[in-house]
């Protein structure tokens, strides 16, 4: 049985580093990457990078909004939180990998951590 290993990226500059690692697993036998894109990469004003995200081809996609013009932090944190945990429950990764010092990493480690997922910060 493969393992299903979740990225989550929020801006174009963690994705970048995360790349090399995403296709490794991609091209390992019994490893499934996923990719929870949120963030930065759904905003217009920041280029809509989520498409890159998927041009990329590395991975099985899912887009998120966590964020409407004028939330503060922790509102974009909660809702990051509730739509992490929403894809979580469904998908149920054996591994989340966040990457970063944003509110996206933040809320990748909480879920993580409260449905017991193993996890890879850094």
């Amino acid at each position: 049985m493969s393992k299903k290993v979740l990225f989550l990226t929020g801006t174009r500059a963690d994705f970048g580093k995360l790349k090399p690692l995403i296709g490794a697993l991609r091209d390992t036998e019994g490893f499934l990457p996923q990719i929870f894109v949120t963030g930065m990469h759904m905003l217009e004003r920041f280029g809509s990078t989520w498409e890159e995200v998927v041009e990329s081809g590395l991975a099985s996609v899912y887009p998120f909004v966590n964020q409407a013009p004028g939330d503060s932090m922790d509102v974009v944190l909660a809702k990051t939180v509730t739509g992490l945990s929403d894809f979580v429950k469904e998908s149920s990764p054996d591994l989340i990998v966040v990457h970063g010092d944003r509110v996206e990493a933040l809320a990748g480690s909480i879920v993580g951590t409260l449905n017991n997922i193993q996890g890879c910060s850094h």
